[in-house]
């Protein structure tokens, strides 16, 4: 993923985040905290439980973005227009799917470093960027790890996206994934 679309994508969920995460806990029933700036303040009133292993940088980066405005807007373009126009269009040209991987191998989290998504692709980003159906299936593990192969359909195609993961599946014939601590 180019470097102008990984920012892009950011700037977008920052300034949704902070309006739809708002209009989410303001319909909630009961007393408790109703806007992102409500989560932030009850953080930092209780940051010794709340924040004792991370902050919460985004949730103030998304205050500061203003929500859904001009910034926004352009960031939101170019995103779609990335995700769309230069990726899934030409990519579709002549196929209903489009099969691929979305991550590496899973990382170990490391508490209080986050997690390290540098190797997504465009398989997972431009097909959630637009808004298109995307799945993944499990292949099986690396090193105890699972693995998965993402399946990206057409807009609106739903319908298409499950007919050929479920067609991937019966082809492939992997067996069983569950855990060994659950077999």
């Amino acid at each position: 993923m180019p470097e102008q679309a990984g920012d892009d994508e950011g700037v977008v969920l920052f300034h949704e985040l902070v309006e739809d995460m708002s209009e989410y806990l303001s319909n909630r029933p009961g007393d408790g905290v109703k806007s992102l700036a409500d989560v932030v303040e009850f953080n930092r009133q209780n940051s010794e439980i709340e924040m004792a292993h991370f902050a919460q940088e985004y949730f103030d980066l998304a205050l500061a973005s203003g929500g859904r405005n001009d910034v926004y807007k352009a960031a939101r373009e170019r995103n779609l227009d990335w995700a769309i126009n230069q990726v899934l269009s030409p990519a579709f040209a002549d196929v209903d799917v489009i099969i691929g991987i979305p991550y590496a191998p899973a990382w170990v989290s490391t508490l209080g470093h986050g997690d390290d998504f540098s190797n997504a692709g465009w398989m997972t980003h431009a097909p959630a960027i637009a808004g298109w159906p995307l799945g993944s299936l499990p292949m099986g593990l690396v090193d105890g790890l699972p693995v998965g192969l993402g399946v990206a359909a057409r807009a609106n195609d739903e319908k298409g996206l499950v007919r050929a993961m479920a067609i991937i599946e019966r082809v492939l014939d992997l067996g069983d994934f569950r855990p060994s601590f659950i077999r």
